[in-house]
């Protein structure tokens, strides 16, 4: 009681501190665009800054910037964190003035696909810490118990990097992990948490977190929750049960898997469609190019059959116009072989007529004897 009225006490002066009003939880949703038919990823909403952190160690609690170093509560963390790995850590949606548990889960708005719903996060389990040799971070895996609308998807493990800048600035976030909401695709969520509250004693940290998803499965939340550890560093741990998984809805279970069948069904067909269309132009083009190929052969053939005959009449033109030249040829040359004939007979004739009579008084002519 000592403990739990000392600790009131601190939280609500760091509360007066840092704020004069509560900051309630938002979530974030966004609006199906009918338009275009695809989600628009969610903006990851920063998480409340904390002016200092609430440190409890031995019964006692107190502002970490007041008398502990960094590097203690880095060390104490580090110090929780191995101690559990392999085991489960409990989530719960939490007061973030008395720091206790309002519900035994988070939980935020999305909308998979067209199906809105709800994510809720339970529990956590811690795969592995690391601690890098001059590094002032620590690296650990945690794979998420997350439930979309009652049905468990399939998440891989969310890497995740703790780091303390200064005493009191503590920050855990991750790169982002896949988890598969619809038929489509996988889905990336992320968190951060800036870490306000420390329990040594029981192993507990209480932070502001914002979680967003992005994908097929788009939405997100901001709010404040605590990590509740099975194996603290003090003995007096009480003894946590796993929040109960949260009832399936059978009706809603139904119509997500009609949905879901839907979505697939329409896929499967868009992609048949696709196929058919592809094979439909891929044979018309086939068919386009063998016409061209055709067209382009015939033309070929036509040109050289034009050439050919183009050819054929040069040479039936020349070798016609070479017998009219030889006929010629020996036309005129019968001609002037006709012609000298004519001037050899025309020249004999004149030479005949030009010859003189036969000169009778020289010879004496006898009587002829009877």
């Amino acid at each position: 009681m000592k403990k739990i009225g000392l600790q009131l006490t601190i939280v609500f002066i760091t509360a007066l501190l840092t704020s004069s009003c509560a900051m309630e939880s938002m979530r974030i949703t966004q609006a199906f665009s009918s338009a275009i038919g695809e989600a628009v990823p969610p903006t990851l909403v920063k998480p409340k800054t904390p002016q200092a952190v609430v440190v409890c160690r031995s019964m006692m609690c107190a502002p970490s910037n007041t008398n502990m170093s960094r590097e203690y509560i880095f060390n104490k963390l580090l110090q929780l964190l191995d101690n559990n790995v392999s085991s489960k850590l409990f989530v719960c949606n939490a007061d973030e003035y008395t720091k206790s548990c309002i519900n035994d889960f988070i939980e935020f708005d999305v909308v998979a696909g067209v199906t809105p719903g709800q994510v809720r996060i339970g529990a956590a389990k811690i795969l592995d810490v690391q601690l890098k040799k001059g590094a002032k971070k620590i690296n650990l895996v945690l794979d998420y118990d997350m439930y979309f609308n009652g049905i468990k998807p399939l998440c891989k493990p969310a890497q995740n990097i703790l780091f303390a800048k200064t005493a009191d600035y503590i920050v855990m976030e991750d790169t982002g992990y896949k988890c598969k909401l619809t038929t489509v695709s996988s889905s990336v969520v992320s968190h951060v948490y800036a870490i306000d509250y420390i329990d040594l004693d029981y192993g507990i940290i209480g932070a502001h977190y914002s979680i967003g998803m992005s994908g097929p499965a788009y939405g997100g939340g901001t709010g404040y929750m605590m990590f509740r550890f099975q194996n603290s560093a003090h003995p007096l741990n009480p003894n946590l049960e796993e929040p109960p998984k949260p009832a399936k809805d059978e009706r809603l279970h139904a119509e997500i898997e009609s949905l879901l069948a839907a979505e697939k069904a329409k896929a499967e067909k868009a992609k048949a469609e696709k196929i058919k269309a592809e094979k439909i132009k891929a044979e018309k083009a086939k068919a386009e190019k063998a016409k061209a190929e055709k067209a382009k052969a015939e033309k070929a053939e036509a040109e050289k059959a034009k050439a050919e005959k183009a050819k054929a009449e040069k040479a039936k033109a020349e070798k016609a116009k070479a017998e009219k030249a030889k006929a010629e040829k020996a036309k005129a040359e019968k001609a002037k072989a006709e012609k000298a004939e004519a001037e050899k007979i025309k020249a004999e004739k004149a030479k005949a007529e030009k010859k003189p009579p036969l000169a009778l008084g020289k010879y004496k002519v006898s009587p002829i004897p009877r």
